[in-house]
């Protein structure tokens, strides 16, 4: 399943990339680009933020009838945060992925944020 985010991720990049390439062959000026990846940069920073604040409050309730008990024997590990019991194991395999997620947005706009300081470096007419 990662894969297949970390592959749609990278398409994205890659059409973007074309797309700012696209942009600068038209405009013949990096001052377009650069604001163009700045703004994108900045959407995807904003969307990691987002994604790690959610995976930080997330949390799956427990079946009432469980005890608690026989974690290691497909059970339920049950943890009380805020007088609301939540099952441990599937609140941590919701964040995981969760962050996953950040993570490709956080990589994308740091990758974005490259091709910005790409284009004010090159300094086209």
């Amino acid at each position: 399943m990662n894969k297949i985010y970390i592959c749609i991720v990278a398409l994205a990049v890659l059409v973007f990339v074309l797309f700012l390439l696209a942009v600068l062959s038209v405009t013949k000026t990096a001052d377009v680009t650069e604001q163009i990846a700045t703004w994108a940069a900045a959407g995807f920073a904003l969307g990691a933020a987002w994604l790690w604040y959610k995976a930080s409050v997330a949390s799956v309730p427990a079946p009432p009838e469980t005890s608690g008990v026989g974690a290691l024997f497909g059970g339920y590990l049950i943890s009380k945060v805020d007088d609301k019991r939540i099952d441990l194991h599937a609140t941590l395999d919701i964040q995981s992925r969760m962050n996953a997620k950040a993570a490709l947005a956080a990589t994308a706009s740091a990758i974005l944020t490259a091709i910005s300081l790409a284009a004010k470096a090159l300094h086209l007419p």
